[in-house]
């Protein structure tokens, strides 16, 4: 019986935070105190909504968690309320609502050689074969909740967390789907990486400067500017900026020019070297 009346409340909690019902959600989450589903047997609410897991790389069930439906619509009472009782800001949940459109980046490029099929997945509204989990952050920061992208920074909400993901492509932090400045700035101040690149050697091999300019947004391209963001080098640069000081010591054992620009000509936007990109990373070790 209790686990029928759990799905009950979650189905509930679910709606009602859709809707905005702030009455309503208090009443449920009392609701369920009162009926012990709070105890550790049942864990409500972290162990009921902890993170799915992509199954055979490729499925996974929703938990339909609220704290994302509540950031995707920018309602931070609902936020403030469903904390009051214990819900984890920063847990991954998948959220078919936000769409990640970094994937079309590989066909942007690859159009000159390769043929794109007529019903690839961006000519799909939803496949069962593409899931994606992600953190409540990345659903406010997709819809431009400016305020709600401040208060979850505010209360703990990690901006360089990557998202989970069949496809290598939707594998990227929340700065990737800044379309507002003010946002971008909002993620940089809190410590998001502005010279990051999410899936090295596969999909993602791009900064969020370089998605900027692709997609026309100046707006955020110029913030990302102020804030060091560039474009991918080389991976002489890459190895500065993690901080990977195992990787830093191979380049200069085999002779790498500790002050390299670029490679074939291109030397970013301000001919930054290895060094430049370990300080505005704040790689310590490496700078060192």
């Amino acid at each position: 019986m209790p686990k029928k009346i759990l799905a009950v409340v979650r189905t509930r909690l679910y709606y009602a935070t859709r809707r905005g019902d702030l009455q309503e959600m208090r009443e449920i989450l009392d609701y369920a105190q009162a009926r012990g589903l709070t105890d550790s047997e049942y864990g409500f609410p972290r162990k009921v909504y902890a993170p799915p897991q992509i199954k055979f790389k490729f499925f996974a069930k929703t938990r339909r968690n609220p704290v994302h439906v509540a950031a995707y619509h920018g309602n931070i009472r609902a936020l403030e309320l469903l904390e009051e009782y214990g819900f984890d800001m920063t847990v991954l949940d998948k959220y078919n609502s936000v769409h990640f459109s970094t994937g079309s980046l590989f066909w942007y490029f690859a159009r000159i050689f390769v043929r794109r099929p007529s019903n690839s997945l961006e000519n799909t509204t939803v496949s069962i074969f593409q899931t994606t989990l992600m953190t409540p952050l990345h659903c406010a920061v997709s819809t431009g909740q400016v305020d709600t992208v401040r208060w979850l920074l505010s209360h703990g909400a990690c901006p360089n967390t990557l998202a989970q993901a069949s496809f290598r492509s939707n594998r990227v932090p929340p700065l990737f789907l800044a379309e507002h400045a003010e946002i971008a700035r909002e993620l940089l101040i809190h410590g998001a990486d502005p010279l990051v690149i999410p899936d090295p050697g596969f999909m993602n091999i791009m900064t969020p400067l370089q998605l900027a300019y692709v997609g026309g947004n100046y707006a955020v391209a110029q913030e990302l500017e102020e804030w060091g963001g560039d474009f991918a080098l080389t991976p002489f640069h890459l190895a500065a900026a993690r901080n990977n000081v195992l990787a830093v010591r191979k380049f200069i054992a085999g002779k790498t020019d500790t002050d390299c620009l670029g490679e074939m000509g291109y030397v970013g936007v301000n001919r930054r070297t290895p060094l430049h990109w370990a300080a505005i990373s704040g790689a310590t070790e490496a700078v060192d």
